[in-house]
């Protein structure tokens, strides 16, 4: 069960388009603990990897990630909030 979803860090991202941010942190997670329930040195030590390359501070006003201040940014979906929202 694991697997399955560890096995989108394989897949052609234009395959997987919404597997950036925080979705790569739980898509790592899981990778972690399938790498430990199957004893599994190689895919915990990606797992980590992909974490860390991913838990940088951004700056830029429209990127995903973590920003300075602990916040975490979600363009995409601000974005998409906005448009919904009436204006007054």
């Amino acid at each position: 069960m694991t697997g399955r979803s560890y096995n989108l860090f394989l897949l052609p991202f234009n395959e997987v388009s919404f597997l950036t941010g925080a979705n790569i942190l739980d898509v790592a997670k899981i990778g972690i603990d399938g790498g430990l329930l199957n004893t599994n040195v190689t895919q915990i030590a990606d797992a980590y990897r992909r974490i860390h390359a991913e838990v940088v501070t951004h700056q830029e006003v429209k990127a995903d990630g973590i920003r300075p201040d602990g916040s975490f940014g979600v363009a995409r979906v601000l974005i998409s909030c906005f448009m919904l929202t009436p204006t007054s």
